[in-house]
């Protein structure tokens, strides 16, 4: 529940506009129209499987608004929303509300999870003074206006496609576990083996591209950071590039082209891969235009330090470098920096930078010839390291190393047809090259299917 809390509360800090997020002003669950903004919000996510819903923001400035009720979590009490959805929901599916504060206000978000495996209808008519405001049968999804702002609406003919493609992967998911269930006697080795060998190998020639474009980027985030005269704390960093082949050329780096990479971003996570960051209050943090393509620079401080450089490029280019927070002193007993690193992120940063890659890639209308897209993970100053469970106490995990090397870099070519719960083939490729630097460490297959499903269903 405290990473789900926390979650929550790095997305108040700055709502966003996005496919996974809604954002609603105050409203009444008492009353039939406030009822059916949530109904209607609530099976929308879920139909887009899952995501959030934020009360009490405007929709249009993404900033706050005073609370009219006297107690938000009486009003907004899990039993009573959880009844209303159930009641009009085709398929029962469990949601979570959880009440960050901001500025000594508290804010109910709603955590819609994945999982939906046939779209969700409305079961039950809801009216207001006769008339019907949702009506049984109808189907809502999250959708994209002409203006490339996400919004809750019946589901038309563009929408069935991705409606239909999401219910078939959690139904793929499912035969996944029966599998592993019945081929528990078959040594995993082979099987992750017989995977490999049927994907399609990188080429040496986008391995070549992916790592000169990183290296393109570490020297721009230079660049910036001396411009700026920036005075960062020492810190490791995680990055990871991205190719997305044979993106159309109608794309240009406009606001039209940011809208789309924002919306089309799950938001798996309170603070996800590749955030379009133009709703944080310091200007300096917003995304800028640089030679045909944004670039954002963000240090901030909303939950903690946090210090990431981004590249989106509409040519299928996407970069980002994040500081390690285990040497951004956070939290009430940080470890001393560069000592540490904690070993669930790593398995977390790389499912979600595939996953929001792929959903790039398709809103993008990439790979056309299909051509896999082409991933970079690089991690440096790990000499001296320990892999520890710093973050997450609740997993029982014994340190291992130091490391003696400095950097690990790692580069996975992934179909643009890869289901989300397939990706832990390769989540699990990037994961054993890095921990092997501790003393061997190989992590089991149940532990990084494990973390890579948590984020996957926000959990």
């Amino acid at each position: 529940m405290s990473e789900r809390l926390n979650r929550a509360k790095e997305l108040i800090q700055a709502p966003s506009e996005s496919l996974s997020v809604e954002i609603k002003n105050w409203i009444d669950p008492e009353q039939p129209s406030g009822q059916a903004q949530i109904v209607r919000a609530a099976v929308a996510l879920r139909n887009f499987d899952g995501g959030h819903l934020i009360i009490g923001f405007n929709d249009e400035t993404r900033k706050p608004e005073p609370n009219p009720h006297a107690s938000i979590e009486q009003t907004f009490h899990i039993d009573k929303i959880q009844r209303l959805i159930t009641k009009h929901s085709s398929e029962p599916f469990e949601i979570f509300i959880d009440f960050p504060e901001r500025d000594g206000q508290s804010f109910p978000v709603l955590t819609i999870p994945s999982g939906v495996k046939t779209p969700v209808a409305i079961k039950a008519d809801l009216k207001d003074n006769n008339q019907y405001i949702i009506k049984q049968n109808e189907i809502y999804v999250r959708t994209l206006n002409s203006n490339n702002i996400p919004s809750s609406s019946k589901a038309g003919w563009k929408d069935w496609a991705r409606l239909m493609e999401i219910c078939f992967d959690n139904r793929e998911a499912d035969i996944g576990r029966f599998l592993r269930r019945h081929l528990g006697g078959v040594d995993s080795k082979v099987i992750v083996e017989t995977l490999n060998s049927l994907s399609v190998k990188p080429a040496s020639s986008s391995s070549e591209l992916v790592r000169a474009f990183r290296n393109e980027c570490i020297a721009r985030f230079d660049a910036v950071r001396s411009e700026r005269q920036l005075d960062l704390p020492d810190h490791g960093a995680w990055e990871v590039a991205l190719l997305i082949p044979h993106v159309p050329e109608t794309h240009i780096a406009d606001r039209n082209f940011l809208r789309l990479i924002e919306s089309n971003n799950p938001q798996y996570s309170g603070w996800p891969c590749w955030l379009v960051s133009d709703r944080m209050p310091d200007i300096k943090s917003h995304p800028y235009h640089y030679h045909n393509r944004w670039e954002q620079f963000v240090v901030t401080n909303f939950i903690g330090i946090d210090i990431d450089y981004m590249v989106f490029d509409p040519r299928g280019r996407l970069y980002q470098r994040r500081a390690l927070k285990e040497d951004l002193r956070l939290g009430t007993h940080p470890p001393t920096p560069l000592t540490q690193l904690e070993w669930t992120l790593p398995i977390r940063y790389i499912a979600e930078s595939i996953a929001v890659g792929l959903s790039f890639a398709k809103a993008l209308g990439g790979t056309g010839n299909s051509e896999p897209l082409t991933f970079l993970f690089r991690w440096d100053k790990l000499k001296g390291r320990q892999l520890v469970s710093w973050d997450n106490f609740q997993y029982h995990f014994t340190p291992r190393g130091p490391s003696h090397q400095d950097t690990v870099e790692s580069i996975v070519s992934v179909p643009l047809e890869t289901p989300l719960h397939s990706i832990v083939d390769f989540v699990e490729k990037v994961i054993r090259q890095l921990f092997s630097i501790f003393d061997g460490y190989s992590p089991s297959r149940g532990n990084i299917e494990r973390f890579a499903r948590e984020l996957l269903e926000r959990r």
